[in-house]
């Protein structure tokens, strides 16, 4: 519960307990060590069972799923460039989930949320063989075409998907 070092852009939704240090994100902020840093980071009040927190800012699970939390407070997404163009979160449709990094979600996954399904295959299908657009998923070919080698990384992933529905 307690934070020496520095905390940029995180979150924390888990339930918190203890008897010493507690707190939604962190219970003690700079303790022994020295000091500690907390920058736009949050944590849920309803999912932690904690109403205070020695750092971050405390949201509700409504508010920890809708992507403007976050931005206001400059974390970069995918899709948008007014907080920078590293396009290092994502967060499919307000209200469904919370944000993840974007490597966190399956390549060929375009419709999201839940995986690659039919959605994404009408998407991959609609851009077959057209050029330079962010469906080519293929990696290390960087051809900007969608084609085949695309959609052998689709299937593979459609398969691991089904795999773990079984």
């Amino acid at each position: 519960g307690e934070n020496d070092g520095t905390l940029t852009s995180c979150y924390a939704t888990g339930s918190v307990s203890g008897g010493k240090a507690v707190g939604g994100l962190v219970g003690v902020n700079g303790g022994y060590y020295g000091s500690g840093t907390i920058t736009s980071c949050f944590w849920n009040t309803q999912t932690s069972g904690q109403t205070s927190s020695a750092g971050g800012t405390g949201k509700t699970t409504a508010e920890m799923k809708q992507k403007v939390t976050f931005t206001s407070y400059g974390w970069d997404f995918v899709s948008e460039t007014m907080s920078g163009t590293a396009d290092v979160w994502r967060l499919c449709v307000d209200g469904t989930g919370y944000p993840k990094l974007w490597w966190q979600f399956p390549r060929g996954d375009f419709r999201c949320p839940g995986g690659v399904g039919l959605e994404d295959m009408a998407v991959l299908s609609e851009q077959w063989l057209c050029e330079k657009l962010s469906y080519d998923i293929a990696p290390g070919t960087g051809d900007g075409i969608v084609n085949f080698f695309d959609w052998a990384v689709f299937a593979n992933t459609w398969q691991g998907d089904m795999a773990q529905l079984a």
